[in-house]
């Protein structure tokens, strides 16, 4: 993906586009019930009799729902009579008054939909049976043609672990990978804040927002589409989706994606039950995994008896130094290990060259972070290193004031092959006005020979890291150092 148009996605201010989706009608009032900003659609929805202007007092039926709304203090729905038919309202709390959000109320109650049921996780294999249950589900109360588990990969890049497609859709995404800039930081922060984002038609046209300045639509349900991602819709030939917000401690780990082919909306009331449903097998899924960890550190325990005896002695010589290397080399699955404070270096296997090691240590002392992992060196500069080392992991311990013990665990180059969801090297350039550059127009599997990575590191390492560095701080001998 070039560096130009990666640049273009992240700076787009997606939370200020002044514009709002078609399906809904949106209204902007301060704490004084006065109008401040009002989509251009808000009479021709026939939400009231009287059409709210920007500067003037709401009419008496808002006001009556804001006075209903004051007793919440947080996004909520209402139902609303309209002049012909029932709206739903999302209701958000803002800091200079109230966002509140119209859209056609559901036909139905989604109290009559059978839902699924989500026990606790017992291994890895029932969490995958539960989680492609769920997507069957969402596809069968949805209607969308393809529903996807989207999990956020720690380089920031994402794959597909799971997937639901009908069987008259062509294709399949399962355990393709798709490059960061897909989904752009800028866009994952809006995510990790609100429930859900439906897109109900990407070829109708965006409603533009009357008012003075420019409405932050961060926490809006209504908010219009980037031009970029429009684009990146039709690529795939898709006309309609809606995606569901999975967060773990305030950071955004995956997306449940619903795709189709065709224009469709979904109510207000469907949307917040499918997102909680969705929160309910995200609960099972972290209660899963703190107990994988609570397991792995009793492995930790008993896996690091060894080593905890070889840091007790009270000096360590060449000897001892070349045994606790052979430990870490095995706990870590690691290829060499190197050992070095300011004074001293030991090391085994495949470790840095002495230029290497030199520009790697230089920068890992002056984070903040003790520990640090990753699977290609390359990441750490644009300058080209040329080593044995592919990947490594690290942690280091403080002697007094300034110096410090750090240990790197290295592993060499691991060849190996990632597909993608499209080449996401050669974005299509386009000569349409005001998109300079648009998303890759293909999405068939593209298969990249991976060169400069190690093996990956276990999403665990940072507890086995932590684990070691503490055995390493509490010892007897990093007194004598």
């Amino acid at each position: 993906m070039t560096d130009r148009f990666i640049e273009s996605c992240e700076q787009e201010q997606l939370h200020l586009s002044g514009h709002i989706q078609a399906f809904g009608a949106l209204l902007m009032v301060d704490h004084e019930s006065c109008v401040r900003h009002v989509s251009a659609n808000f009479s021709a929805l026939a939400i009231t009799e009287q059409t709210p202007k920007v500067g003037e007092r709401v009419c008496a039926p808002i006001d009556a729902l804001l006075r209903n709304y004051q007793s919440t203090s947080c996004t909520s729905i209402f139902g609303f009579s309209g002049v012909n038919e029932a709206f739903s309202v999302w209701v958000t709390p803002q800091p200079t008054g109230t966002l509140l959000e119209f859209a056609k109320a559901a036909e139905g109650s989604v109290v009559t939909i059978t839902e699924p049921e989500f026990p606790a996780f017992r291994d890895e294999d029932e969490r995958n049976f539960y989680r492609h249950q769920l997507l069957e589900w969402v596809a069968h109360v949805t209607g969308h043609q393809r529903v996807m588990y989207y999990q956020f990969l720690e380089e920031g890049d994402g794959q597909v672990v799971d997937e639901y497609v009908a069987s008259d859709v062509q294709g399949s995404y399962l355990d393709l990978h798709f490059p960061a800039s897909d989904i752009p930081k800028v866009a994952r922060r809006i995510y990790e804040k609100t429930p859900w984002r439906q897109i109900a038609d990407a070829t109708s046209e965006a409603v533009p927002i009357k008012g003075e300045s420019h409405l932050d639509l961060t926490l809006s349900c209504l908010r219009s589409v980037s031009p970029y991602h429009l684009q990146y819709m039709s690529n795939m030939g898709v006309e309609s989706s809606v995606s569901f917000s999975i967060v773990s401690q305030n950071n955004l780990t995956a997306l449940l994606s619903c795709q189709s082919m065709t224009p469709r909306t979904l109510s207000l009331e469907l949307l917040n039950y499918i997102s909680s449903i969705v929160d309910t097998f995200s609960l099972r899924e972290r209660g899963w995994e703190s107990q994988a960890r609570f397991a792995f550190l009793d492995t930790l325990n008993l896996g690091s008896a060894a080593l905890k005896s070889l840091l007790g002695q009270p000096q360590l010589n060449d000897g001892l130094w070349s045994e606790i290397i052979n430990v870490l080399m095995q706990q870590f699955e690691a290829d060499g290990v190197v050992i070095c404070t300011d004074e001293m270096l030991y090391s085994h296997g495949i470790s840095f060259e002495s230029d290497i090691l030199q520009l790697v240590d230089g920068w890992f002392v002056e984070q903040e972070e003790s520990i640090f992992a990753t699977d290609s060196l390359l990441r750490l500069t644009d300058e080209p290193l040329l080593s044995q080392v592919a990947g490594f992991c690290a942690f280091k311990v403080r002697l007094g004031q300034v110096n410090h013990l750090r240990v790197y665990c290295c592993r060499q180059e691991f060849i190996h092959h990632v597909s993608w969801g499209g080449n996401p090297n050669k974005p299509k350039e386009t000569a349409g006005a005001g998109v300079p550059t648009s998303p890759r127009s293909s999405f068939a599997r593209w298969v990249e020979k991976r060169l400069g990575h190690s093996r990956p590191w276990s999403s665990l390492v940072a507890l086995r890291l932590h684990h070691y560095r503490k055995l390493f701080e509490e010892s007897r001998f990093i007194r004598s150092l």
